[in-house]
């Protein structure tokens, strides 16, 4: 998570792009970061639970079985996967980070000309 600074103020991602006027944008990086999130925090719970199963089915029955440890292990990995997924999501808004500092520099010079009409 990271914020826009103005002055006192803190703007989230999405709060910057209403502050410009940029709805759509602004409703894609709501549903992006709680994808991400819920898909990273999901992911995680699924592999702490798939292990504590193989750890308790171990503990029960003493003996290995490969049925048993392979469906949970199979049911791991694919949490594992989903965890990743959603760092990923999380991630690709952060790498975004140029197109916003040029839409915040764009606003800050569109600012400054009002005030200095040869600024650049």
């Amino acid at each position: 998570k990271w914020y826009a600074f103005s002055g006192d103020q803190k703007f989230t991602e999405e709060e910057l792009y209403l502050k410009f006027g940029l709805t759509a944008e602004a409703e894609q990086a709501r549903k992006t970061k709680s994808l991400g999130r819920g898909l990273f925090i999901g992911g995680n719970a699924g592999v702490m639970v798939g292990a504590g199963a193989m750890g308790l089915q171990f503990l029960l029955s003493g003996e290995v079985s490969l049925l048993g440890y392979s469906l949970t292990s199979l049911a791991v990995v694919g949490c594992s996967i989903s965890a990743t997924v959603g760092n990923i999501k999380c991630y690709k808004r952060v790498l975004d980070y140029p197109a916003i500092y040029r839409l915040v520099k764009k606003d800050n010079l569109q600012l400054l000309k009002t005030y200095f009409p040869d600024a650049d």
